[in-house]
């Protein structure tokens, strides 16, 4: 297969064996891939930045369910589990945790490669499509939103950190978690630039009258929209 850009795949599994195999079938079909045989070791910051990550379910002492449970609230990337667990319980299970899908043990390198190429594409097409948030029509592929017929641009730092915001408006934020989540260790982002994200992203709203992002003094922030309303 020869890709157009370079897709990144997190491979999770005890098994060094599999990981091995994964990372080779993998590879030579054009992805950059990461392996981890050691999941309590990872953090979530160490799972931001993949295109699709695959989990074993049977893992331990963290189990793939507990896993996909832990990071789907903060990853928004296909997670495909590759199991021997194939009865039809355990299937739904794992699409309950928020898996995409689900390949049973022992697979074919044909059939793994095709369901990932699959979600892929599926993927890009769900970046290009518009969707509405409390008011809102964002536009992941331009960088902008619509508010109340307003249409603001962004940078794309700024709209990742909103859009993260907007799909979780019942969600408070650290500095800390936002930064995790939105930017790898290899970012040359700063933890102070969180600030100054925010920042740009309230005067633009409030340029076209509208107060987005409220602090919660001593936690973070939420995601906020409502009028400006001026000061007599």
């Amino acid at each position: 297969m020869e890709t157009m850009k370079e897709y990144r795949i997190l491979a999770v599994d005890d098994d060094t064996s599999i990981l091995k195999l994964l990372q080779h079938i993998l590879e030579l079909d054009g992805y950059l891939v990461t392996v981890c045989s050691r999941p309590e070791e990872l953090d979530l910051s160490d799972f931001v930045g993949y295109d699709l990550i695959l989990l074993d379910v049977m893992m331990s002492p963290v189990s793939g369910f507990e896993l996909c449970s832990y990071i789907r609230p903060y990853v928004s990337c296909p997670i495909l589990f590759l199991t021997a667990r194939e009865l039809e319980e355990d299937k739904v299970e794992g699409l309950y945790r928020g898996a995409d899908d689900y390949i049973v043990k022992p697979f074919g390198a044909k059939e793994l490669l095709a369901r990932i190429r699959a979600h892929l594409r599926r993927e890009e097409r769900h970046q290009e499509e518009q969707y509405e948030a409390e008011n809102c029509c964002f536009y992941p592929s331009r960088y902008q939103v619509a508010c109340f017929e307003r249409l603001i641009d962004f940078s794309e730092r700024e709209f990742k950190l909103l859009q993260l915001l907007a799909r979780h408006p019942q969600q408070i934020f650290s500095a800390e978690t936002l930064y995790e989540l939105l930017y790898p260790e290899s970012s040359d982002t700063q933890l102070r630039s969180i600030s100054e994200y925010i920042y740009q992203i309230r005067q633009k709203f409030k340029q076209e009258g509208l107060k987005a992002i409220a602090t919660v003094r001593g936690v973070g922030y939420r995601w906020q929209l409502e009028p400006e309303v001026s000061e007599v």
